[in-house]
């Protein structure tokens, strides 16, 4: 599995430069976040069955898991420095700063979940995916939300 996700995370990181390249940072964000949702919402669909998983169908859903999650971090960093000019270094730092506060709540929420088990787990993730695209597109600056390639 980390084979697989870390195959899909290659992958992404150099799809995730070409989307920020030609897409708005938000769009590329809400496009990655969303997939988390997606992702977390068939592993919860798959946690709730009483069967078997087959291997191969939870290699493509971690594979896809990766792929759209490693579209963020591209985003993320064009984004502070598109907003921050000269500034952009310290805003850079404040952005690890809150994805690390991110990290530590959702270690706090998947605490919480995991007494439910993993569909539980997993469906947590997938509201807490929802969460994030909410305060995405609702903090983003208009001009940014259009689907127009990010300027140079």
């Amino acid at each position: 599995m980390f084979l697989v996700y870390g195959v899909a995370a290659v992958i992404s990181n150099l799809i995730g430069g070409w989307l920020v390249d030609h897409r708005s940072t938000v769009a590329v964000a809400a496009m990655s976040i969303g997939g988390f949702g997606v992702a977390f919402a068939v592993l919860a669909a798959l946690a709730s069955g009483h069967g078997h998983v087959p291997l191969a169908l939870l290699c493509v859903v971690v594979a896809a898991w990766s792929l759209v999650g490693w579209w963020f971090n591209p985003a993320q960093n064009a984004r502070p420095l598109g907003l921050a000019g000269a500034q952009g270094p310290i805003a850079l730092s404040l952005s690890g700063s809150a994805i690390y506060a991110g990290q530590a709540v959702g270690g706090a929420i998947g605490a919480v979940a995991l007494g439910g088990g993993a569909a539980v787990l997993a469906a947590s993730a997938a509201a807490c995916a929802a969460a994030a695209v909410a305060v995405l597109l609702l903090t983003a600056r208009p001009r940014a939300r259009r689907m127009e390639p990010a300027a140079a």
